[in-house]
């Protein structure tokens, strides 16, 4: 299966990768508990069971609607008759598209990733449980694994009386 691997930067603004859901799965936490989108954006489920689609599966799906109008009509502006130009610019037009909803995708996913596995205490990067890291002068708990620097905010236990 194809992984991908999102991007962002810790919070002392360093470059760094983001775990991705096989990361997740090797380390044994549950995607539900977080609720993270799965990867391409879409659940497929079986025996016509409802699915949920990432809006950015859309995108990659109607995309190439407004490319078709915008070579139509650049064709007829221009006065391009010869087709290898029209399929050629029609490609580049869907490929577009593509790449954008994937880099939506990308960027949406590394954000709610970092703000669901915070209060879990682990590095966002390579998941080390940072619980016991000692708390920098800026806030940021450096993980001992990968050097990424993250202002972790533990989940507080609620008190009931």
């Amino acid at each position: 299966m194809f992984w991908i691997r999102p991007r962002t930067t810790d919070d002392r603004g360093k470059p760094s990768r983001v775990a991705n859901h096989a990361d997740l799965k090797a380390a044994g936490i549950p995607l539900s508990l977080i609720g993270l989108p799965l990867p391409g954006g879409k659940e497929f489920t079986t025996k016509k069971q409802p699915t949920k689609h990432h809006w950015s599966s859309l995108i990659a799906f109607l995309g190439p609607i407004p490319t078709f109008v915008a070579v139509v009509l650049l064709s007829k502006v221009f006065r391009i008759q010869s087709t290898p130009v029209i399929l050629t610019m029609l490609a580049l037009g869907v490929v577009f598209f593509w790449w954008v909803s994937i880099n939506v995708w990308l960027w949406v996913f590394a954000h709610r990733f970092v703000k669901a596995i915070r209060p879990t205490g682990r590095c966002v990067r390579c998941l080390y449980d940072m619980t016991r890291c000692p708390t920098e002068e800026d806030d940021c708990r450096v993980c001992p694994e990968c050097g990424s620097a993250w202002k972790i905010e533990l989940a507080q236990p609620q008190l009931t009386l």
